[in-house]
C-alpha cells in the first residue's frame, strides 16, 4: 500500500519475541509476545504494545492507544531523551486476516474513529512486506544484542542454553526495545534512502498532520473487547456483582 502522509497507512502485526525473560527476582518467565506497527510513509515504528498474553483484540486495542498517544511520556519512563513525534489516529489499518483483527472490539473501535480496517489478500504475504521486515530486523537485533536469546529456529540456536542466559524482564527489555527503536528511526532506510525520522519530519512539515486524539481513555475503551449484558428489573450482573437501579423498576 501506498501512504501520502504519516498515518495515512499503518500495517500492524504481532509475533512471540525470540528471548527467555525473567522476573524481578531472575527466574524464567518464557517468551513474551509484541504487537508492532509501522507507518508507512515514514517507516517509523508507529506503536506497539508488549506482554506475556497472547496476541489479542486487547493487544491490538492496546497498540492502538500507543499509536494515539505521545511517546515523550513512554521515553522519559525509561531515561530516554530522543524525538519520536509520532502521533494520531490512523486513516488506514492494514493488518493479516488474524482473528483478533476480525473481532467485533476491533470493527466497531475503527468505524466510530473513522479508520478505514483493510484486510490484505488472503495468500498474498507481500501485501503486508513492510511489517514482515520490520519484525525481521528488530528479532535480528535480539539475536545480536539480547542475552537469552532463542534465535529464530533449532538450528541458529545449536548448544546456546538460553534459559540459563536470560537476564531481562519484561521492563528491562521494554527499555530496550525503546532504546532500538529510536536507533532505527536514526539510520538510513534502504527503501527510503534516508533515515525515517528524516521523511517524519519532512511529512509533518510539508504534508497533513494525522488526526489527534483528545481523549485516549475514551479512545481505548472504543477498542477493548465486548461483554454483553442482559439488563432487567432486578439489574445487570458483570464479574459476579449486580448492579442495580430503582429505576429499572419502571
Amino acid at each position: 500500500p501506498e501512504a501520502e502522509y504519516p498515518l495515512h497507512v499503518v500495517q500492524i502485526d504481532h509475533t512471540e519475541i525470540d528471548a527467555q525473560l525473567v522476573d524481578e527476582e531472575r527466574r524464567e518467565l518464557g517468551r513474551a509476545y509484541i504487537t508492532l506497527a509501522i507507518d508507512i510513509f515514514s517507516r517509523c515504528i508507529a506503536g506497539y504494545y508488549l506482554s506475556f498474553e497472547k496476541p489479542s483484540a486487547v493487544s491490538v486495542g492496546l497498540t492502538l492507544a500507543n499509536i494515539a498517544e505521545p511517546k515523550h511520556i513512554l521515553l522519559k519512563k525509561y531515561g530516554i531523551d530522543a524525538e519520536w513525534p509520532l502521533q494520531g489516529k490512523p486513516t488506514i489499518l492494514h493488518t493479516d486476516n488474524a482473528k483478533e483483527f476480525k473481532s467485533e472490539a476491533l470493527r466497531r473501535g475503527c468505524l466510530g474513529h473513522g479508520i478505514q480496517l483493510v484486510h490484505r489478500p488472503v495468500a498474498k504475504p507481500w501485501f503486508g512486506g513492510a511489517i514482515e521486515r520490520v519484525i525481521g530486523t528488530f528479532m535480528k537485533k535480539v539475536h545480536d544484542d539480547v542475552p537469552g536469546t532463542t534465535f529464530s529456529n533449532p538450528q541458529q540456536k545449536g548448544a546456546y542454553p538460553s534459559q540459563e542466559k536470560a537476564v531481562l524482564t519484561l521492563s528491562e527489555f521494554n527499555g530496550w526495545l525503546l532504546r532500538q527503536i529510536i536507533q532505527y528511526h536514526a539510520e538510513v532506510h534502504a527503501t527510503l534512502r534516508e533515515p525515517p525520522l528524516q521523511k517524519l519530519e519532512w511529512g509533518l512539515a510539508h504534508r497533513q498532520h494525522p488526526p489527534t486524539v483528545k481523549n485516549p481513555k475514551s479512545f481505548l475503551i472504543d477498542f477493548l473487547p465486548i461483554e454483553r449484558r442482559r439488563i432487567t428489573r432486578e439489574g445487570v450482573r458483570i464479574f459476579h456483582i449486580t448492579y442495580y437501579d430503582p429505576k429499572l423498576d419502571t
